[in-house]
């Protein structure tokens, strides 16, 4: 019914007896219109005023051919037979349908409506109408058209509309006309043409300029102009930063970031964006929780766009369970999401967690995409996955319906060649209809050198040096194949080839970000403003790791003496286990608990001479002696008792206030405590010295010995104790005899 009315002009029928015209009626169908919100609605409506004569309304008319036409639901189809319909369509008719179709798929019927309306006697182009003519021929790369636009604007006296210029300056852009762009540019926003009233535009101008360089990949321009720029608003720090990062300068976008907040400029929505690939691709985890935390603290709305970005910076820079969480919290979720979060486990290679989202994801109704695939293939490549790779590659084609791209080929290539189908990889590659490229060809190539296939690896590499000749990763590649096979003389011909060639092989590198600063290092590399700064602090470190490691071997050594005398001591195996097992994991702790409870078990005679039955007491070997008085005990308690709760408050303290010991910068709190705690437990070693030597004068030589070389003074203190038995004498007399003992028990 509706098709049969728009498939002819549309003519009014002439009014009946008492038919009368009703402004009233014409404004109510024109309220209804405006109220439409689906295609089915307005439809029904056109439907109506066609009927009732309503369309001579050109306002409703009008109203109606906009939402056709610019609409949400809009149908182009519906819009084209509606204007042409119109019997004396307005300017305003003519700049929507030029503006619906400058804005779709075919920009140039654009062109075409807009060569019928400088043929209408009517009519005549105005401000809203150039825009649109020139979007379209931005769209069909139309520079010679849009010269004669542009020649029209002159012409209709709109040179100095600011909204126009701007639209006139992106469509040069846009057409990669960068020579005409500038000449353009140099006459409307040159540095001495500022004023109140052109700011804005001005600004404008400057900003599409930037963003023309940047399309052409020429980063040092857009980084001038920018630099020269008069204001700059947020809108101009995006541009700079996505620019950086579209083109693989992350370091750069990272420091543009970070002027920016010097400046004082809010980043917004789309700054979150743009910055968030940096971020990712530089591992920079801080500034992307900063980020994140930002985001919340000023309500930006985190919708799928920017929690797919977010999951993918967290997976990326290595922390999934917050990328997980992330993408439980969000209300919404499309398939880009879904995509962040797969190819976020894929990187992790938890392609059973991968497999479980995407089998998840088509209960839900969600179609995946090209990009699922690619993730799906990728994880099940790290985890060797085969059979689910090739299902899931077969599935892709037959069920979903998506034609294989040159990643999940490279996918297929690379899981097939790491788990050894060389053969069925090769022929993958030669039977696939896309022309492979040196990516593909230099997985299959690593997985010969991985399974040392020769044969094959010929073939590739003469295939890879016809399709990239300088590049100096197949030269490598080829090189390790000869090498793991022993085959030095062709590894020297490649060497040598490479040499001839000029080839260098690219240094990698590694980067950090400290307070937004991206700090980048090569092997060898002298060129960093800081380089002797991290040269001594890397010395420094080494140091401390050395000393630390000394100092632990050290600390167990000197435990050992102490363990056996804890054997002697305890008169049953298991309380002998426990306390050394508490020995070694707390270290002069235990000992010093072990000596007090060792002074509260004297009797009142033996604590008149502590040392003496600490040392010697066990099965029944106590002497029952007199001694001078009863403050020796005590100080011997508070002494210990001192020691063990100087050595819990130094342990408690490091492990609350700087947490795990393996961080670099809590080498020195570590190193203080375990010295701390091997001089605790060189008490205990002392006294045993004190009562095995038979003069003061031996054992404070011996004392002193153990205080500056530690474990390598108790080594060698033993070993000469060993040399002074005889076969018929037991081991315990190393620990226990003494020739000094009855000479010290005299001056007592």
């Amino acid at each position: 019914m509706i098709l049969s009315y728009l498939s002819l002009p549309v003519v009014s029928p002439a009014p009946g007896p008492g038919h009368r015209s009703s402004s009233s009626s014409s404004s109510s169908t024109y309220i209804e219109t405006k109220q439409c919100k689906t295609i089915k609605e307005l439809q029904q409506i056109h439907s109506h005023t066609i009927k009732t004569g309503g369309i001579r309304d050109t306002l409703t008319v009008a109203e109606i051919l906009h939402l056709y036409a610019l609409s949400r639901f809009r149908d182009l189809r519906y819009a084209r037979a509606v204007f042409y319909c119109m019997e004396t369509p307005n300017c305003f008719s003519w700049n929507t349908i030029i503006r619906a179709f400058a804005e779709s798929d075919d920009p140039t019927e654009a062109l075409n409506l807009y060569c019928e309306m400088l043929q209408d006697e009517f009519v005549q182009p105005n401000r809203y109408t150039i825009p649109s003519v020139l979007k379209a021929c931005a769209g069909v790369a139309g520079v010679r058209e849009g010269r004669q636009v542009h020649c029209q604007v002159v012409k209709l006296g709109l040179v100095e509309d600011g909204f126009i210029l701007s639209n006139l300056l992106r469509m040069y852009v846009i057409s990669s006309v960068m020579d005409d762009a500038l000449k353009l540019f140099n006459r409307n926003a040159g540095l001495d043409c500022l004023n109140d009233e052109r700011r804005e535009n001005n600004l404008v101008l400057w900003n599409v300029m930037v963003d023309g360089y940047i399309r052409k990949g020429n980063m040092d321009a857009a980084r001038s102009l920018f630099d020269r720029m008069p204001q700059r608003s947020v809108v101009s720090w995006n541009t700079m930063i996505a620019g950086y990062a579209q083109n693989g300068f992350f370091k750069e976008a990272v420091a543009v970031f970070r002027d920016m907040q010097i400046s004082n400029i809010q980043p917004n929505y789309l700054t979150l964006l743009s910055v968030l690939p940096a971020v990712s691709h530089l591992g920079a985890l801080d500034l992307g929780k900063r980020l994140h935390a930002y985001a919340e603290k000023n309500r930006i709305m985190i919708d799928e766009v920017l929690g797919s970005a977010l999951i993918h910076m967290y997976a990326k820079c290595g922390d999934v369970e917050e990328a997980l969480r992330l993408f439980g919290g969000l209300p919404q979720k499309n398939v880009i999401t879904w995509n962040a979060i797969i190819g976020g486990l894929a990187i992790h290679g938890k392609a059973i967690d991968a497999l479980n989202f995407l089998f998840e994801m088509e209960k839900l109704g969600i179609t995946p995409s090209d990009v699922t695939f690619v993730s799906i293939l990728s994880a099940c490549s790290h985890a060797g996955l085969v059979d689910e790779a090739r299902s899931c590659f077969n599935n892709m084609v037959k069920v979903n319906g998506i034609r294989p791209r040159l990643e999940h080929y490279g996918c297929m290539v690379d899981l097939l060649g790491r788990s050894g189908f060389l053969e069925e990889a090769e022929k993958l590659v030669l039977e696939m209809p896309l022309e492979a490229d040196d990516v593909i060809w230099k997985a299959l190539l690593s997985a010969c050198k991985v399974h040392g296939n020769i044969e094959i690896g010929k073939r590739v590499a003469e295939r890879l040096m016809k399709l990239a000749p300088r590049d100096s990763g197949c030269y490598v590649l080829l090189s390790n194949l000869y090498a793991s096979l022993g085959d030095w003389e062709a590894v020297s011909k490649v060497r040598l080839m490479m040499k001839e060639m000029n080839i260098r092989k690219n240094p990698g590198s590694s980067s950090i970000v400290i307070n937004g600063v991206v700090h980048e290092f090569l092997v060898e590399d002298d060129l960093h403003p800081r380089a002797d700064e991290i040269h001594s602090m890397l010395e420094e470190i080494a140091s401390k790791l050395k000393w630390m490691a000394a100092t632990l071997v050290d600390f167990y050594i000197d435990i050992v003496p102490v363990a056996v005398w804890v054997a002697y001591k305890e008169q049953s195996w298991i309380g002998s286990v426990l306390w050394i097992i508490l020995l070694l994991c707390l270290g002069s702790i235990t000992t010093c608990t072990y000596i007090i409870i060792q002074l509260f078990k004297l009797s009142p005679q033996q604590m008149q001479d502590p040392f003496y039955h600490i040392l010697l007491r066990s099965h029944g070997r106590i002497s029952n002696r007199k001694g001078n008085s009863f403050s020796s005990v005590v100080a011997a308690r508070i002494l210990f008792s001192l020691l063990g709760c100087l050595m819990l408050a130094t342990l408690l303290y490091t492990l609350l206030t700087d947490g795990s010991p393996f961080r670099r910068e809590l080498l020195t709190p570590w190193l203080t405590a375990t010295l701390v705690d091997f001089y605790v437990n060189i008490v205990g070693i002392a006294v045993w010295i004190a009562y095995k030597e038979a003069s003061w004068v031996s054992a404070f030589f011996w004392i002193v010995l153990l205080v500056c070389f530690g474990g390598i003074t108790t080594c060698t203190y033993i070993v000469i104790q060993l040399f002074q038995l005889s076969s018929q004498e037991p081991l315990y007399d190393v620990l226990l005899s003494s020739s000094s003992r009855q000479v010290k028990t005299q001056h007592l």
